[in-house]
C-alpha cells in the first residue's frame, strides 16, 4: 500500500474504481491535474488517497482513502 501516484493511470487505478461505481472517460491531462489537487490536499488537510499494488503484475488492485478527524 502507498499514497497514489500520477503514474497509477496506466496502472489501472480508474479501472478498479469502475469494479464500484460509474466511472467515465478521464484524459491523462485531467488525470495529472486532479492528481496535484489531491496531493496538496495531503500536504495540507490530512487527506490520502492510498493504492494497493499487486507487486508482480504492476497494476492497481484496490483504492482507498484516508483521512484524519482532529475532532474540531
Amino acid at each position: 500500500m502507498r499514497p497514489l501516484q500520477r503514474g497509477d493511470y496506466a496502472r489501472g487505478f480508474l479501472e478498479v474504481l469502475r469494479k464500484s461505481g460509474k466511472v467515465g472517460y478521464v484524459s491523462q491531462a485531467r488525470w495529472d491535474e486532479r492528481c496535484e489537487c489531491l496531493h496538496v490536499r495531503g500536504r495540507t488537510r490530512d487527506e490520502y488517497v492510498l493504492v494497493v499494488i499487486e507487486v508482480e503484475s504492476d497494476r492497481v488492485v484496490g483504492v482507498g482513502r484516508w483521512v484524519a478527524d482532529r475532532g474540531l
